[in-house]
């Protein structure tokens, strides 16, 4: 048990559960993100060639993981009454892809290890509704459609 004073204000941490069990919740958040990654590029592999799917899943890893900060940016850009309107296209476009892929973001689970903070079952659980669910099914379902109207191999007689 510890008392500290933190950025935010007075910060008070007690014993909750194990260490071991903690991480295992990090750990399931993990797995339920990189299963996201792998359904996202196996849809995109199902139209795309192997490499622009590796670059278009990274792409949209890298934007789900920085949404944050992007959103933050995004909140002073194009507001200006001397904004053009292609900023304004640009800041729509960048809030909708953002806001869309924030989720990922919010559930980081190294931050709470490293400070020794308690990674709760709702939010496990959320993590693997939301992400593991939704987006990993949501992605599963477009491949498979995209795949089940592909045609492989022609029949030559």
């Amino acid at each position: 048990n510890s008392i500290s004073f933190d950025v935010d204000g007075l910060r008070i941490l007690y014993t909750v559960d194990t260490f071991g069990w903690n991480f295992t919740r990090a750990l399931v958040i993990i797995w339920v993100k990189l299963t996201f990654l792998a359904a996202l590029g196996i849809t995109f592999a199902t139209f795309l060639g192997f490499p622009v799917a590796c670059v278009a899943s990274m792409i949209i890893f890298f934007g789900a993981w920085g949404s944050g900060y992007v959103l933050d940016a995004l909140s002073f850009f194009g507001r200006d009454y001397d904004s053009t309107f292609i900023t304004v296209v640009i800041r729509y476009i960048g809030l909708g892809f953002t806001t869309t892929l924030s989720k990922f973001g919010e559930y980081s689970p190294a931050e709470f290890v490293v400070d020794g903070r308690y990674i709760s079952w709702q939010v496990t659980l959320a993590c693997i509704g939301w992400i593991g669910v939704v987006w990993t099914g949501v992605c599963g379902v477009i491949g498979w459609l995209v795949f089940r109207c592909r045609e492989l191999a022609r029949v030559q007689v």
